[in-house]
């Protein structure tokens, strides 16, 4: 049985007071293409004024996603959604089932992400993500940012 380990600081715009938030998991059918196991993570939202512009971590509260087994990284992906050119999925299918991190964006198209800090290298290499002095954002007018009750936060194939 794998163990999956997630924990996020996200960083909320307020329009009111209180927030209610949630982190769902998803899995995608990634019809038999690979023999792992891909999830998504998205920061459910019950509010309509809330708006996800971030995720960080710091040394009191670090951002950890993480197995017992290794994450898959496509030599034609990246640690995040920016990396990921679907002009690239004729020349490596299971880049469509890589592993990335975001705010909203599947890939590179209009993707105004941005990741600061962070030592990304140990998870590009299939380890876990671990960030204790970063974040990853998108500017607060981003239409990303409030993309409906869901936010993505994360894609994760994880071999079985």
């Amino acid at each position: 049985m794998k163990k999956y380990i997630l924990f996020l600081a996200i960083f909320i715009s307020l329009k009111g007071f209180s927030v209610d938030l949630d982190i769902l998991i998803t899995t995608v059918d990634n019809e038999g293409a690979v023999s792992g196991v891909t999830y998504r993570i998205y920061a459910k939202k019950y509010d309509k004024n809330v708006t996800i512009n971030g995720v960080v971590g710091t040394f009191v509260s670090p951002v950890v996603v993480r197995s017992t087994t290794s994450f898959y990284q496509s030599t034609y992906g990246g640690y995040s959604s920016q990396f990921v050119d679907e002009g690239n999925y004729s020349m490596d299918s299971t880049l469509l089932y890589d592993s990335w991190f975001t705010l909203g964006y599947e890939t590179n198209q209009n993707n105004s992400l941005i990741s600061l800090g962070g030592y990304f290298s140990q998870f590009e290499n299939g380890d876990s993500l671990y960030m204790n002095n970063g974040c990853w954002f998108v500017p607060q007018d981003d239409p990303a940012s409030n993309s409906g009750d869901c936010v993505l936060i994360g894609q994760f194939y994880n071999y079985r």
